[in-house]
């Protein structure tokens, strides 16, 4: 019987430069399960994988931006993260009215 995997969640991360210290930082842009995979462990078990990633990459930390009405992901991220003093700001640009 041939083994099948089945993907169930994925993050999106960078390995940059940190400004200040000019040390390397990994940048999480988006994590995702799906919705029948939540519940499991999953996404911590992703966040862990970064870890050691960065550990391996002589990373200062591992940082993400979390939307704040995402009240399951923000529990988890409270237990096993520390909130950043940063806050963050955008600007919408609207690329349709005008070229």
């Amino acid at each position: 019987m041939p083994f099948r995997t089945k993907l169930v969640g994925f993050a999106v991360y960078f390995d940059l430069p940190e400004l200040i210290t000019g040390l390397r930082i990994g940048q999480m842009d988006d994590i995702y399960v799906h919705p029948d995979h939540r519940n499991q462990g999953i996404g911590r078990k992703m966040i862990e994988s970064l870890e050691v990633e960065g550990k391996k990459r002589g990373w200062l930390h591992l940082r993400w931006l979390v939307p704040g009405k995402n009240t399951p992901a923000v529990a988890l991220y409270e237990k096993i993260a520390e909130p950043d003093h940063r806050k963050s700001y955008l600007i919408p640009i609207d690329r349709i009215s005008g070229d």
